[in-house]
């Protein structure tokens, strides 16, 4: 049975508008120094995923024993793999 994986999601969007205040057929703000500025940001992500790399502390760890090796066993890593164990 497959197991569904929860989608990462990331919503990024923003932006920003100015420029000078003119009014067409005068003289108003012809050196430009009136200006208007505004942005808008937007933060979304959902990549939630906390239960799935959480662990319990062994005993080992419990007292104080907190080595390469005893870390990666409770994440079930090897120590010496650079790619998805723990490296130097």
């Amino acid at each position: 049975m497959d197991q569904l994986v929860p989608e990462l999601k990331y919503f990024y969007p923003g932006g920003t508008l100015g420029g000078p205040i003119l009014i067409p057929g005068t003289r108003f703000n012809k050196s430009k120094k009136l200006v208007f500025w505004t942005g808008f940001e937007y933060y979304g992500q959902s990549a939630s995923q906390g239960l799935l790399t959480a662990f319990i502390p062994s005993a080992a760890m419990m007292s104080g024993d907190l080595s390469t090796a005893t870390i990666a066993k409770a994440l079930n890593v090897s120590p010496n793999d650079p790619v998805h164990g723990l490296g130097p």
